[in-house]
């Protein structure tokens, strides 16, 4: 099975929640991608991430399982 290509956008927003300190577990659901690929993309642009899955682990309604959104809304 092919996955699906990395977009500008998707890896602006790798960059900025590895920058944030999320850990690989939450940018991964947030992305819609595996642990795995992310670790990969992040390896690939010099990028160190943490492994930690305890925020997400210890309380699940505030883990983010959709692409959250960057920067001002327009309200």
């Amino acid at each position: 099975m092919k996955s699906k290509g990395w977009s500008k956008d998707d890896l602006e927003t790798l960059r900025l929640y590895v920058e944030q300190g999320r850990s690989v577990y939450r940018i991964a659901a947030a992305l819609g991608r595996t642990v795995s690929g992310v670790r990969s993309m992040a390896n690939r642009i010099g990028l160190s991430i943490q492994a930690s899955r305890s925020s997400a682990k210890l309380n699940p309604e505030n883990a983010s399982f959709g692409r959250e959104r960057i920067g001002p809304t327009s309200h």
